[in-house]
């Protein structure tokens, strides 16, 4: 007895195309998802913004539950470093800031005219990669205020 092929393609084509995903049907919000998961790449993997923004465990892991949430700056230069900040002010879900200053502060190195303290690098980004970590960081859960 012949076995036809064609019911065999016909599922296998009917089974990736159930696994293919197809988006939202707004363009826009697809736009918005695509950007704010490249701010995500850019902030953990080229920008690494969760290394001075995050606490640690001590196992010196980041801590899951607290990631870009603010943090006591643990490095400390050999020579002094005047204005050297002691603490990263928490940027998940943008409590201090609004995305266009962080546009700014990651293009130009500068909020206003006033350029960052120490040890914040002065950062020269395209605008699209730093409005990308801006929506990131816009998209989390912002810290619990302190009682």
């Amino acid at each position: 007895m012949k076995r036809s092929l064609i019911p065999l393609t016909l599922l296998t084509s009917i089974v990736c195309l159930s696994i293919i995903p197809v988006g939202t049907a707004d363009p826009e919000v697809d736009h918005q998802e695509a950007a704010i998961e490249r701010g995500r790449y850019l902030a953990y993997g080229v920008a690494m913004c969760v290394d001075c923004h995050s606490p640690k465990m001590s196992n010196g892991l980041l801590d899951p539950e607290r990631v870009l949430m603010g943090t006591p700056v643990t490095t400390t230069p050999i020579e002094p470093v005047a204005d050297w900040v002691g603490y990263a002010p928490p940027v998940a879900g943008l409590p201090n800031y609004d995305v266009e200053e962080v546009v700014e502060v990651l293009t130009t190195g500068m909020i206003g005219n006033v350029y960052l303290r120490p040890p914040m690098p002065v950062y020269r980004m395209s605008e699209e990669d730093a409005r990308a970590i801006a929506l990131y960081l816009k998209s989390l859960a912002s810290p619990e205020p302190a009682p």
